[in-house]
């Protein structure tokens, strides 16, 4: 008996079909060519694929799903400039989309017309198309992402004891719900639906969630998610390539738990805290931080003690000494240049080295003679220290409980929900927040603790598959057949109410600002602070 061969679940994305034309160019370029780079770094970013033609020319080859745009183009005429400054002549380069709209169309034309050797190729292949070729390549390739026809037939399963379909094959599930179905087989079709759609499911919008959300709650939550993903690894691993990514984004979050003591070095030292009376907690900030820059999408939770300030204190003989020694050199500078008082806060290139000599005499003497003192707040820690976390070099180690890397999205409601696998943002916010009230309750046992920052949860109104898909999963949690007479989340008067919603994904409003000592000097010298 011959082994039945697995067939490969495939969405058309502009990676798989790359991968196919970089395998198989003939199919789609009509020509034979040799293989050269493909995701080829050069200064204007990455070319997806080149290739040699047979008479050794160069054949830069851009894809673009959909119709070509502005950006495509203007990209592929920076990397033919790149590689002519490698040295390349004569190149060829190819458009290829499944779309070009006449307005493009008319641009490449003029590009052609006024750019000598330009050389300037499009291909056009429509999506329809292009699957085709790929299932003629390779046979066992099944797009999910292509809708069926409904099916008005009667499903022939014994699972489902023939049960009369007269919707299309997503809706099986809410099917063998509404039947009262025993529960392996409601979470047969649960896993199949999420599969064949490459869905998580969404996370329900509770009120006052935040405030009810703690840490054991968290764990569950992320190995929930983890879990879920680890059931939809093929489907997933086909449609999204930064897979791994994600997968490592929920370990990271994981980890914390593994680590959750790290963040105690300085705020548990003997002798950090002040003498306080017996009833009163040390009161302290929890910070919430991003770091956005470079499209970087980076989140902190930082401690700091709250109202944290230091005042400058000078022995005030030295400080007078310092002062009056100034201002004698100050007068000798202004009475040897003719120049008056007015003069001193000109500049004048000539005369500013002798003149910017004496005022970092006087700033040096200052800065050797300034003490820092606490001045606010709970705790005894070191100005340098203070300085040190403040402009985030080696100190902030000692304040950092939370680090992890590309921890949110960014976008509206849409990006949220096809951008990535679907309520997976959602989800992820939620442990987040969950994550943040953990920290927040252990450290209330010893601290007086006032957050600052903020996560804001993006909703959006449930539709029928989130409806569903919830329904099934607090279904598969009943350890019993459901009866007629049990309470079931599926209950159709639980969302009649229209403003019943789903998370879809968050948004952090941090405390950026508010990060650090402040450093107060009476006399306005912060000069070297």
């Amino acid at each position: 008996m011959e082994n039945k061969i697995e067939k490969k679940r495939c969405k058309f994305t502009e990676t798989l079909w790359e991968d196919y034309v970089n395998d198989y160019p003939k199919e789609f370029l009509n020509e034979e060519l040799t293989k050269d780079t493909r995701q080829n770094i050069i200064p204007a970013g990455k070319s997806d694929l080149t290739f040699r033609d047979k008479t050794g020319k160069l054949v830069l080859v851009e894809l673009q799903l959909d119709a070509l745009d502005r950006k495509h183009m203007s990209q592929t005429l920076e990397y033919r400039m790149d590689y002519i400054d490698k040295g390349e002549k004569n190149i060829r380069t190819i458009l290829l989309c499944n779309q070009i709209k006449d307005k493009r169309k008319d641009y490449i034309n003029k590009w052609n017309k006024t750019v000598p050797n330009l050389n300037l190729e499009t291909i056009v292949i429509a999506k329809d198309e292009a699957r085709k070729i790929i299932q003629k390549i390779d046979p066992n390739v099944e797009w999910i992402d292509v809708k069926k026809k409904p099916s008005l037939k009667t499903k022939n399963s014994s699972n489902l004891n023939n049960i009369e379909i007269t919707k299309p094959k997503d809706f099986d599930l809410a099917i063998a719900m509404n039947k009262r179905k025993s529960i392996s087989i409601v979470k047969e079709l649960y896993l199949k639906h999420r599969g064949n759609r490459s869905i998580i499911t969404p996370q329900e919008k509770k009120t006052n969630y935040i405030e009810s959300n703690h840490g054991h709650d968290v764990m569950n939550d992320l190995f929930k998610l983890k879990n879920e993903f680890e059931e939809l690894k093929h489907e997933f691993h086909d449609i999204y390539p930064s897979y791994y990514g994600y997968y490592r984004l929920i370990e990271d979050y994981i980890n914390f738990f593994r680590d959750i003591y790290d963040y105690k070095k300085l705020l548990f030292m003997p002798g950090i805290v002040k003498e306080k009376e017996k009833d009163n907690k040390p009161e302290i900030d929890l910070i919430l931080f991003t770091d956005t820059y470079f499209r970087r999408r980076t989140f902190r939770l930082l401690w700091q003690p709250t109202n944290w300030k230091y005042d400058a204190h000078y022995d005030e003989k030295s400080l007078e000494k310092i002062n009056a020694d100034f201002k004698d050199k100050k007068k000798k500078f202004l009475d040897k240049n003719k120049k008056n008082d007015d003069y001193w806060d000109t500049f004048d290139a000539v005369l500013n080295n002798e003149r910017t000599k004496i005022i970092r005499e006087r700033n040096t003497n200052l800065h050797q003679l300034k003490e820092w003192f606490v001045s606010g707040g709970d705790f005894n820690i070191a100005p340098s220290f203070a300085e040190n976390y403040t402009y985030f070099k080696l100190g902030r180690d000692y304040f950092l409980i939370l680090d992890i890397k590309n921890a949110f999205e960014e976008g509206s409601i849409e990006s949220f929900r096809r951008m990535s696998p679907k309520n997976f943002w959602g989800r992820l916010g939620v442990c987040l927040t969950g994550i943040v009230r953990h920290v927040h309750d252990i450290l209330s046992l010893n601290f007086k603790v006032n957050i600052k920052g903020k996560i804001k949860f993006i909703t959006d109104k449930i539709n029928h598959e989130d409806k569903m898909l919830i329904n099934a999963y607090h279904y598969c949690k009943n350890k019993t057949t459901p009866t007629i007479n049990d309470k079931l989340h599926l209950e159709s008067s639980r969302w009649d109410n229209n403003n019943d919603e789903v998370i879809v994904g968050f948004e952090i409003e941090d405390a950026n600002h508010k990060l650090g000592a402040t450093f107060h000097d009476k006399n306005g010298y912060n000069y070297l602070r």
